[in-house]
């Protein structure tokens, strides 16, 4: 349905987490009555599946586009046109498709840097995936003032507080309780060097907000209002 409804003309797919998720099998198994518009799937990664074109194949097809296609491409490309259709249900109903433009983009990127006080010193961790506006919308913003991002593969507390020592984090954007409880909650965060930590966005009930912001001393803790139809964030709080 989700290929028809979008009018998908490739479907980009990875390996890398084929332990917890065999994505190109699912899409194999999605595709098996595949709607004409569909005409590639991509599977980036180490292996390589019969009806994919695999890495190898990607890249030696990308060698081959000129920088002339690639601009006459990028010209062609208009300010309020398709950019990305993020796909969210709520909480009851079936997934819809938001068509978010090239402006929406980078406007709310834009307004994200100056309400966050970004800069080209900022540095960003944020473990919030690709597949969700609060992945997408903060790397825009962090792009926009040349920041610095830090993510995972997978989500690991210990792993993420040694990161944020390590790199010197000063922005930390676990977001959902999910992530921050269980970060904040860790064992080892208290012995955990996170004075660099000037900003933390949280969402959750005032008690869990004030119990988050007594964990991050140094740190204003801050949350927001958004919506995957508004591209994001439409309200943020400020340091």
């Amino acid at each position: 349905m989700l290929f028809r409804s979008a009018e998908l003309a490739a479907v980009v797919t990875t390996d890398v987490i084929v332990d917890y998720v065999d994505f190109a099998g699912l899409l194999a198994e999605a595709t098996v009555d595949r709607p004409p518009a569909l005409k590639h799937l991509i599977l980036l990664g180490t292996s390589t599946r019969e009806g994919f074109l695999d890495r190898a194949a990607f890249e030696a097809a990308a060698a081959g586009a000129t920088n002339e296609q690639v601009h006459y491409l990028r010209e062609s490309v208009t300010v309020r046109g398709e950019a990305m259709m993020m796909y969210t249900s709520g909480t009851t109903s079936q997934p819809k498709g938001c068509v978010i433009s090239h402006e929406a983009l980078v406007r709310v990127g834009i307004e994200q840097a100056i309400r966050w006080e970004l800069h080209d010193k900022t540095r960003f961790w944020n473990p919030l995936p690709m597949f969700h506006m609060g992945g997408i919308s903060p790397l825009l913003a962090h792009m926009y003032v040349g920041g610095f991002t830090i993510t995972q593969t997978y989500f690991d507390a210990e792993e993420v507080l040694f990161l944020m020592e390590s790199e010197r984090c000063t922005f930390a954007y676990p977001t959902f309780p999910t992530i921050t409880q269980t970060l904040v909650n860790h064992p080892k965060f208290d012995e955990t060097d996170l004075s660099t930590v000037v900003l933390v966005n949280d969402t959750g009930q005032e008690d869990s907000l004030r119990f988050v912001q007594a964990k991050f001393k140094d740190a204003a803790v801050v949350t927001l209002f958004g919506m995957t139809e508004t591209c994001g964030g439409v309200s943020w709080g400020g340091p």
